[in-house]
């Protein structure tokens, strides 16, 4: 499998051709002067928040599920159901997005909606603590999900280009390497939100296992700890997901892009 996947990635990079060029020479400049143009682009800074709220929320709840099947639904056997259900589920919904926008609808409308469904499946995560009710959650995220991350990366080459439009040069380069450092913030940060969570929750699995087996009830043995696992599991992606939905909502870039994408269009043409 691991060789399926090398040969795939290779054949995607060396069949790679730059089918976008610059619009028109440009002088080289310094990486200060190239940021200075990528922060200059509205819709980038929303891009770089939604990028860490988005993975914030998802990376969370993955990094807490463990925790939250074991001492809040207290049975791990409908975990695994649960995360192919969630994984498995976003892949009809990509590809309903893409039909969808081809058929006209905005990339940013298909993102909200797919924002919303995530929304309500991690308000329910965060109330209830019914494996059946949890694993059903968790597979209308997965769904939500589906329209977001398709989304996402098809909004990001519009992004790219409404900097090359304002500055004249393209900075598609230093914009995806400054998103994929967010990435990875975001990343770093939903394990330290979540292990802070444990150790203000006084997480001691020792304990826990003990009065797990024993039969007692854990909601009324370890209140604080059963509330840290249904915020860092749930509680952390709901804040998270609803923060990603206000910071688009003056998200305009649709309904902007031909006429930026034909005057970018024109240039190149130009420039020949």
């Amino acid at each position: 499998l691991g060789l399926m996947v090398i040969a795939i990635m290779c054949l995607c990079v060396f069949n790679t051709a730059e089918i976008n060029p610059p619009s028109k020479a440009a002088e080289k400049s310094s990486i200060l002067q190239d940021l200075g143009a990528v922060f200059k682009n509205k819709y980038y800074i929303m891009l770089l928040l939604l990028v860490f709220f988005l993975f914030l929320g998802y990376l969370g709840m993955y990094g807490a599920m463990q925790y939250y099947y074991n001492y809040i639904v207290c049975d791990q056997s409908s975990m695994p159901i649960a995360l192919s259900l969630l994984t498995i589920l976003a892949i009809p919904t990509m590809v309903l997005a893409a039909y969808l926008n081809g058929r006209g609808i905005h990339k940013v409308t298909l993102m909200q909606f797919g924002a919303v469904v995530d929304v309500i499946g991690y308000a329910v995560l965060f109330f209830t603590s019914n494996g059946t009710i949890a694993t059903l959650s968790l597979a209308l995220i997965g769904l939500g999900f589906g329209f977001r991350s398709s989304m996402f990366f098809s909004m990001m080459p519009d992004i790219y280009d409404y900097t090359e439009w304002q500055c004249g040069r393209n900075l598609g380069g230093t914009q995806n390497a400054l998103s994929g450092f967010v990435n990875k913030l975001s990343s770093a940060s939903a394990s330290a939100i979540v292990s802070a969570l444990l150790v203000w929750g006084a997480y001691d699995s020792e304990a826990m296992d003990a009065a797990l087996k024993a039969g007692q009830n854990l909601a009324e043995v370890f209140p604080k700890t059963q509330t840290a696992i249904n915020f860092a599991f749930g509680g952390l992606s709901l804040v998270s997901t609803v923060l990603a939905i206000v910071i688009m909502l003056p998200y305009d870039l649709d309904k902007r892009y031909p006429e930026i994408r034909a005057d970018l269009n024109q240039r190149q043409a130009e420039s020949k």
